[in-house]
């Protein structure tokens, strides 16, 4: 790989200002406004002053609907660095400051993590350049850019971009061979892993594919047998957060899939679902000229060019009616369109390539036109048309740049009547409902167009401190059953059968915006109205039916509760976050009566009666049950880690150190013989395909 021009890292943090300019509305008065980003701001604040304080990463919290652990996708990478910045920084810099500076940063080292992407698979400077100013300018709402993040609030899908794009060459160098040992590019794939873990699984399965080319080139096994030991090392350094994760969670979650995005293999070729189209478009092209015209090696740029068109089709693609349905359930889970961020970041380093193609496009025609003259009307003329061709690339960027950059909001920028009834509501709350009441609150309670406001649940948990049914931190765990969800419809069109599944769940206030529903709790002896609000406009009616216009809050009679027992008697509860203590009392009984805690299950529950163990047991609802003997006193529940995650936590531990004290042997061995190969940039042979293929286009 030649020498970096001196212009190349003055032009790079110009590209570095450009996306800190881009994410600049994010310091503004208020809390982020993206879809995500309250979610993503309360897991770094239970993370602070919760797990990190007890020595975890993860855990119970009254936080996680009823109590589930971090869930698989939200792996816990990001939020230790946050919420560690955040516990270490207590007292000095407020949370919700440190969170922005940690939101915003995928975006600014995106330039620098696309440039070195292009680099190290071998793109020249101006191209790697390009690619940085493509970098930024694309944008998706399905986790890549500004729009990724902050108008979906991706964070973990940002990062995890970031985090590819410096991975994915180790990774290349260990299956190629041209790194002793997979041990660096273990490292960084395994904690792309455990920021995200869809990122992760991508990067496992690129480089799979490129051990797979790599073998079939050289017609050994050996680059398949490195990549087996990539991963191998990875997923033991992951273990001791994928084992657990997967023990009590699936992929059921509802909000697993989605739905609602629009995604066609056509629309994404034709360059229209990342924005900047004619660098997209340019992008795409470069990536198939590459395909069919380099005619010698296969070089890393081809199997990217590969990667390109395979994530990018895989992402946009229907499921097919050939497919097994555990197939189909799994790409529509990670790939369909989870995996369209990698493509895009592999769209911005061939628009880098596509850029260098045209420069040195216009450099050999002017060549051929003057026949080899260099007299400074013809210099004066080449450096001329190449500022055209680069004006040309920069243009869609900076119409893009200007249209993204009304997308970062923060709370500020929210002037609509329904934030003054979301205002009223947290003020009543915060004067008339003490911790640890649990809400139930419908996810629809305000409208969309208010920023945050599908986040209302973690909303309402940051701002009172209360709790909330089918909280956001319950995407991927095993819910409760048995129709204890706060939804509208369901409480408007059954609500006394809604009432007694709430108060199995321990609610004791239920929230309730829309007026056919407010309407019909009038008359239901359930429910009690204690407070609501109209905000002084008229009302507005959206999809033809549904009035938004207030809010009010009912208590839930007979609710509060979270141990059943019949003639069980609860006097009072002390809750923590790992540990739950009733003082009970009940008539003497002469059996062992069963009693249900509205707490979800997990078999790290353990409960105890007046002091003395009792076996737990999973409900239908999925909820823990135990049984309590007559004159039972006091009962507790405890979350206490079993020796199965004890047991992940060495096996990881064991490895980082084995991982580490290899790569040092294997680092100093390097100095000592003057010949390393750490940071060993790509072979003459990429350069020779780079070069090669610029002057194809």
């Amino acid at each position: 790989m030649r020498p970096r021009p001196r212009w190349y890292v003055p032009l790079l943090v110009a590209c570095t200002l450009v996306a800190a300019w881009l994410a600049w509305p994010a310091f503004e008065e208020g809390r982020l406004c993206a879809l995500d980003a309250p979610r993503h701001l309360l897991r770094t604040q239970v993370l602070a002053r919760q797990f990190l304080p007890a020595g975890h990463v993860d855990g119970w919290s009254p936080w996680w609907f009823l109590g589930a652990q971090l869930f698989l996708f939200q792996s816990y990478g990001v939020f230790l660095l946050l919420g560690g910045a955040a516990w270490l920084l207590d007292g000095l810099v407020p949370l919700e400051a440190v969170f922005k500076v940690g939101y915003v940063l995928p975006l600014v080292v995106l330039p620098w993590a696309a440039a070195h992407l292009a680099r190290r698979l071998g793109v020249l400077p101006r191209g790697a350049l390009g690619a940085a100013v493509a970098a930024t300018a694309f944008s998706s709402g399905a986790g890549y850019g500004v729009e990724g993040l902050f108008g979906v609030g991706l964070l973990l899908q940002a990062v995890g971009v970031v985090g590819i794009a410096f991975a994915l060459p180790a990774g290349m160098d260990a299956v190629e061979g041209r790194s002793a040992g997979p041990w660096k590019a273990a490292i960084g794939a395994a904690a792309v892993v455990l920021v995200h873990f869809v990122s992760g699984a991508w990067l496992l399965a690129a480089l799979g594919f490129v051990a797979l080319v790599e073998s079939l080139r050289t017609r050994t096994a050996r680059p398949l047998a490195r990549y087996a030991a990539v991963a191998g090392v990875c997923l033991l350094l992951c273990a001791h957060a994928l084992l657990p994760s997967l023990q009590e969670r699936d992929l059921a979650g509802t909000a697993v899939t989605w739905v609602g995005f629009v995604r066609t293999p056509g629309a994404w070729m034709a360059g229209g679902l990342v924005g900047a189209r004619p660098l997209a478009v340019a992008a795409l092209v470069a990536a198939a000229v590459l395909l069919v015209g380099v005619r010698r090696g296969h070089g890393r740029l081809r199997v990217a060019a590969l990667l390109l068109f395979g994530t990018g089709l895989l992402a946009t693609s229907q499921p097919l009616a050939q497919e097994p349905h555990a197939v189909a359930r799994l790409l529509g889970v990670l790939a369909r369109p989870r995996f369209l961020p990698y493509a895009v970041l592999l769209q911005a380093v061939f628009a880098g390539l596509a850029l260098e193609g045209m420069l040195v496009g216009c450099e050999a025609g002017m060549r051929r036109w003057t026949q080899g003259a260099a007299s400074s009307r013809i210099l004066a003329a080449r450096r001329a048309l190449q500022a055209g061709v680069m004006v040309a690339f920069l243009a869609p960027a900076a119409w893009q740049w200007i249209a993204l950059r009304p997308t970062v909001r923060t709370e500020q920028d929210l002037v609509s009547p329904d934030r003054q009834s979301y205002r009223e509501l947290v003020s009543w709350l915060r004067q008339n409902v003490a911790p640890p009441s649990l809400l139930a609150v419908p996810r629809d309670l305000f409208p969309e167009h208010i920023g945050g406001a599908p986040s209302v649940l973690s909303l309402l948990n940051l701002d009172t401190g209360l709790f909330t049914l089918d909280g956001d931190q319950a995407e991927l765990t095993r819910r409760t059953l048995g129709g204890a969800w706060a939804k509208d419809d369901w409480i408007r069109n059954n609500p006394m059968r809604q009432a007694e599944s709430l108060r199995m769940a321990g609610v004791s206030h239920v929230l309730v915006s829309n007026p056919a529903t407010r309407r019909r709790l009038e008359s239901e002896a359930d429910y009690e109205l204690l407070w609501e609000f109209d905000p002084p406009r008229p009302a507005r009616t959206i999809e033809g039916a549904r009035t938004l216009a207030g809010v009010g809050v009912y208590r839930l009679r007979g609710g509060g509760q979270r141990l059943h027992a019949a003639g069980l008697e609860v006097r009072s509860m002390h809750f923590e976050p790992e540990r739950v203590e009733w003082e009970v009392e009940g008539p003497g009984w002469g059996t062992p009566q069963a009693a249900e805690a509205a707490i979800n299950w997990h078999p790290a529950w353990q409960a105890s009666v007046d002091g003395r163990p009792v076996p737990t047991r999973m409900t239908a609802a999925r909820r823990i049950a135990f049984d309590v003997p007559p004159g039972a006193a006091r009962v507790v529940l405890e979350f206490v880690r079993g020796p199965r995650e004890r047991a992940t936590n060495l096996l990881s531990l064991a490895t980082l150190m084995l991982v580490l004290a290899a790569w040092a042997r294997r680092a100093g061995r390097a100095r000592r013989n003057d010949g390393g190969t750490r940071g060993q940039g790509p072979s003459p042979v990429l350069q020779d395909a780079s070069e090669e293929a610029c002057h194809e286009m």
